[in-house]
């Protein structure tokens, strides 16, 4: 959600980018704002097509109105459900025996991969892309993972 800023600038376009890491941003798929605000005081609410996974949000404003460029925004945020990045870098164990090497570009990706696979029940997204399914037999391992792993289940 957008608003403009209390000096009575407002932003009447802009763009939303994620990054995992800070230093490689996307463009958000839909994150264009249709028409931003129209004043100061109204607030737009903007939802995205599919859920994202990012630790980093951008917004890159175009269009604005008085001299000072003035933007509040605030991003929802879904439940703990979906992918979420684990810090201690475990993860389901073991793997189903389907498809190898198979890479993904974000975490809601390999979730939607194990939604279209049979049987699969939690998935590990690994920094390089890959994308790993684990069947309802998994369970989550004691040892870390060497690199940084994001997990979720099939469905939420």
């Amino acid at each position: 959600a957008t608003q403009g800023g209390k000096v009575g600038g407002w932003v009447s376009d802009y763009t939303v980018q994620w990054s995992e890491e800070g230093k490689f941003f996307k463009q958000v798929p839909g994150g264009h704002a249709r028409g931003g605000n129209l004043n100061a005081d109204s607030k737009v609410s903007v939802m995205f097509e599919d859920a994202l996974y990012a630790r980093y949000i951008r917004f890159v404003l175009g269009g604005q109105r008085f001299e000072d460029i003035a933007m509040r925004a605030g991003v929802f945020v879904c439940g703990t459900c979906g992918p979420h990045h684990r810090e201690d870098k475990r993860r389901y164990e073991p793997d189903m025996q389907v498809e190898k090497d198979v890479k993904e570009d974000s975490p809601a990706q390999c979730q939607r991969r194990c939604q279209n696979v049979a049987g699969c029940a939690h998935f590990a997204w690994l920094k390089d892309k890959s994308c790993l399914l684990q069947d309802g037999a998994a369970t989550l391992s004691l040892t870390p993972q060497k690199t940084d792993v994001w997990t979720g289940p099939r469905l939420c």
